[in-house]
């Protein structure tokens, strides 16, 4: 692993000019920063050169993201409000983008007014319990999420916060042990470093609990999905058996990849905050199953990923059904609802099985393409995306049979 290492980890002409260009900043801000996430903890890997900046208030001090604000637009042109639970601000400078974030200086986590008040303890507890070789390990953690689309805590991922990580290899004491204990997670499993855990609201409840050392009632991994954790584990898996480096590889969907799947979209996302955007895509991908399953295809394999353009992929059993189509009605003891069944397909056949009424539909669509080329125009798509369009290496002809 010191191959991956040496890619992933930033050497020193890259430490040197992210520090000069942090410094460069700082030096500029008319208040005082608290230097925070993955930089200030010494776990950050190449190429990422987000910087969290955290401006400390006192704890009675009163709107402090609107008196940042003011503060910060005084003194720059390009100020981006991000809004949230209590907004904060991204400025770039000199290529890097900095996240300035007010929080109220405290020094208990039971003090906090807001989940980012808590976070310069969160860099306080990792820097107190790392060396540079857990550093190192919990690149690797990172890296190797990041490799299977399961890093960061952001609703269209779901995955492994960069928090979480650093918490689990600390547990571990190191990346391979992290691993062989993943093999045994089951969901619900908890993992409570500082051993202060005494019981959770089932609503932290998720598929992992691991307990934050800072803060013990609060669930870090709450927004870890069972999908997400379920791939962690294989991949583990998979890594234990047979380690190599290209599992630390992060694999984007390509347009020639594409190709070989029945079903294809491209998207253009609408403009907004990143983690916005993304739950519009993934509930587009979420919808798109939906549909597919509604219209009668076996879907046996799915998938989307987004960069600048989203791309949704679908594998079905079926590249055509029938002309009909069962609809199944009400339980024949509803009457009135039977009623209306039946009066909103006047021309359909109708029949009864298992104490239910049915109908026969005539499908519009019977080919996988033709009905993808209706769910392009689909306004609960169009009103996620700002475009949509169906990708396919079949000639015109065969796509909209």
């Amino acid at each position: 692993m010191e191959t991956v290492l040496a890619k992933i980890k930033p050497g020193i002409q890259e430490q040197a000019d992210v520090e000069k260009k942090v410094q460069s900043f700082s030096d500029q801000l008319p208040v005082l920063p608290f230097i925070g996430g993955s930089y200030a903890k010494g776990t950050w890997l190449s190429g990422n050169h987000d910087i969290d900046l955290f401006v400390l208030y006192p704890p009675t001090a009163k709107h402090i993201a609107t008196q940042l604000g003011k503060t910060l637009k005084k003194k720059f042109k390009n100020v981006v409000t991000i809004h949230g639970s209590r907004d904060y601000y991204q400025i770039t400078h000199q290529g890097l983008t900095f996240e300035i974030i007010p929080v109220k200086a405290i020094t208990r986590a039971a003090d906090a007014e807001n989940i980012t008040d808590v976070s310069p303890l969160h860099v306080q507890w990792v820097n107190t319990h790392t060396n540079d070789f857990l550093k190192d390990q919990i690149r690797l953690a990172k890296q190797f999420c990041k490799a299977h689309h399961i890093y960061g805590a952001e609703t269209y991922i779901k995955g492994f916060s960069g928090y979480v990580l650093e918490i689990l290899v600390i547990t571990y004491g190191n990346f391979a042990k992290l691993l062989r204990h993943a093999l045994h997670w089951h969901e619900g499993h908890i993992i409570d470093v500082a051993g202060h855990y005494h019981g959770m609201n089932p609503d932290k409840r998720s598929a992992l609990i691991v307990v934050d050392p800072v803060q013990p009632d609060r669930n870090a991994a709450a927004a870890l999905s069972a999908a997400s954790l379920h791939t962690f584990q294989d991949a583990a898996k998979q890594f234990l058996q047979r380690p190599t480096n290209d599992a630390f590889i992060e694999h984007h969907m390509t347009l020639k990849e594409l190709k070989k799947y029945a079903l294809a979209f491209t998207a253009t996302p609408l403009p907004g905050k990143k983690d916005l955007v993304g739950t519009q895509l993934l509930k587009v991908h979420e919808y798109i199953q939906r549909k597919l399953r509604e219209e009668g295809y076996t879907l046996t394999d799915a998938g989307w990923e987004w960069n600048a353009t989203a791309y949704y992929w679908y594998t079905v059993q079926e590249t055509e059904l029938p002309k009909k189509k069962r609809h199944d009605g009400p339980p024949l003891t509803k009457q009135k609802n039977v009623q209306a069944f039946l009066q909103k397909h006047p021309n359909a056949i109708m029949g009864t099985e298992k104490g239910r009424v049915f109908v026969f539909l005539t499908r519009d669509y019977t080919t996988i393409k033709a009905y993808g080329k209706y769910l392009t125009q689909d306004e609960e798509i169009r009103k996620r995306v700002h475009k949509i369009r169906l990708f396919s290496s079949f000639t015109k002809k065969e796509r909209f049979k």
